[in-house]
């Protein structure tokens, strides 16, 4: 009896996800080598128009009265800020509350960048390299 009253995992998590991953750009300063965006050799920045189309459809099914959570990644989502700055901004405008987490290798995260993430709750750094590892030229 109890299970016919449960709704389905996919409805609830599908008409209001709670949890969104947005790649901002897949340009990349490191040669990680499990990396699928090496192949790529094609590089894509997000846009401008499409970080503001984002931030209105996440905030559209977000739930309501609920902290949802903003997943940065990438290629280097951090070569991208402008987009990262777009979809948080407008998303505060509309009054949504969020968390946010990064994925990245954090050779580019510097005091002045680090100013800027005071609403950021996690970063997930790569730690998986050397420092030579990123001494190489970069591939963008």
């Amino acid at each position: 009896m109890r299970e016919k009253l449960r709704k389905p995992i996919d409805d609830v998590y599908l008409d209001h996800p709670q949890s969104f991953t947005i790649l901002t750009t897949t340009k990349c300063n490191a040669r990680c080598f499990y990396c699928y965006e090496m192949k790529s050799k094609n590089k894509h920045h997000m846009t401008p128009e499409t970080a503001l189309k984002a931030a209105n459809y996440i905030a559209s099914v977000a739930p309501k009265g609920k902290t949802i959570n903003l997943n940065w990644f990438g290629g280097e989502p951090l070569f991208n800020m402008k987009a990262i700055d777009i979809i948080t901004q407008r998303i505060r405008d509309l009054g949504v509350n969020f968390m946010t987490s990064f994925t990245t290798n954090g050779y580019l995260f510097d005091k002045d960048l680090s100013l800027s993430f005071a609403f950021c709750t996690f970063f997930f750094v790569c730690l998986s390299s050397s420092f030579n590892f990123h001494s190489l030229p970069p591939l963008v």
